[in-house]
């Protein structure tokens, strides 16, 4: 019973991440969806009106196999207006909702009023099939198909003999309980997949050796900040450069290099709030921007911490104290561009590079333009 309960619970969660990170890939896929269904129930629509006749001796369309296929286009045009406009969470499940109740109730009208003295073949199949298309909440996807069914039950029961009424219900609700299993199957195989892609991207946004964001992750972090606090963005850039790493790795080997490289990312990794954006940008260089924060007289105080924990640290790994130097740019309330923030504490490195008095660092304020005035 407690492996029940807690594969429930990891499933719960597992689910609940998944609508709250990947909700505008869902609104996405579900208007594709509702596009694609929409076409090809109008296309399946023609093909059987037609064939029907030939396959079934005396057979003709009622009134609600006709309304069938404008009801279609008319679905048809719904989602293309959705997909084409990019809507995203509760007018894409709206438009998702709408072709639903819409293909339901025909093929309900069709299995009822306009053949009461025959089974019904169209909506258990349609609790299987219809229900799988869309990615809702469970909460949502049953609670619809509870609607859909006790629809069902009490106009089979108004309009069906009795003989041909309790079965029709009990094949609505053979399909209703596989359409509850098919739910959670599809539902458990795309969270599956989206944990392993979102494992992928992360892996692949990460510094093997240091465990902080390589460069191409760091820089698309880095922008996207940016990007959603533009025009009035406030953030320090900060990047590092080990002194003398070189001849580290070749006196000492490439082994202690990553030692030396390692060391710096875990004093990175604790000197800074894990919202903060870490990278390692290249060989010995290392970049932080710090979200919110744009205070000269802080900045220059952890730069001094940086720089002592990394001499302590290194020296107690390798038998050498390695200096670093730092140089960082300030945007306070500014519209940022991302390279040339980069750009400018980078010039603000090679002027700390160049200090003699132990400190190495230099910060300077952003401006959209080439001076740089050191603070």
């Amino acid at each position: 019973m407690n492996s029940i309960l807690t594969y429930l619970k990891n499933s719960y969660q597992k689910r609940k991440r998944y609508f709250k990170e990947a909700t505008e890939i869902i609104a996405a896929d579900n208007l594709r969806m509702a596009l694609t269904a929409s076409l090809i129930t109008v296309l399946l629509l023609i093909v059987l009106l037609f064939l029907t006749p030939y396959i079934i001796e005396g057979w003709t369309p009622t009134i609600y196999h006709l309304m069938f296929v404008p009801i279609s286009l008319i679905c048809l045009g719904v989602s293309y207006f959705g997909y084409k406009k990019k809507l995203t969470g509760n007018k894409a499940t709206a438009i998702c909702t709408f072709y639903l109740v819409v293909l339901f109730t025909c093929l309900s009208l069709i299995d009822t009023v306009a053949a009461p003295e025959r089974a019904a073949c169209f909506v258990p199949l349609a609790y299987i099939t219809l229900f799988s298309l869309f990615i809702f909440p469970f909460w949502f996807s049953h609670g619809l198909l509870l609607v859909f069914e006790t629809y069902y039950i009490l106009i089979v029961h108004h309009v069906k003999p009795a003989s041909v009424a309790e079965y029709d219900i009990f094949i609505s609700i053979v399909g209703t309980s596989c359409a509850f299993a098919v739910i959670h199957l599809i539902m458990y195989l795309r969270t599956a997949a989206y944990e392993h892609q979102s494992l992928y991207k992360q892996l692949s946004m990460l510094d093997p050796l240091t465990g902080i964001y390589n460069r191409g992750g760091g820089a698309e972090a880095v922008n996207q900040y940016i990007e959603s606090c533009n025009p009035n963005t406030t953030c320090t850039l900060m990047i590092l450069d080990l002194n003398k790493f070189k001849i580290i790795n070749d006196t000492k080997g490439h082994q202690t290099g990553d030692i030396v490289l390692s060391c710096m990312g875990d004093i990175l990794t604790k000197e800074f709030h894990s919202t903060d954006i870490i990278v390692r940008f290249g060989g010995d260089e290392f970049m932080v921007l710090i979200k919110n924060m744009a205070s000269g007289a802080v900045v220059k105080q952890k730069c001094r911490d940086i720089q002592e924990a990394f001499r302590r640290l290194s020296a107690e790994k390798i038998g050498i104290a390695v200096d670093c130097s730092i140089g960082a740019a300030l945007a306070q309330n500014s519209k940022v561009d991302f390279n040339d923030l980069f750009r400018q504490a980078d010039e603000a490195l090679y002027r700390a590079k160049e200090i003699s008095d132990g400190e190495q660092t230099s910060i300077c304020q952003y401006i959209e333009r080439d001076a740089l005035p050191a603070v």
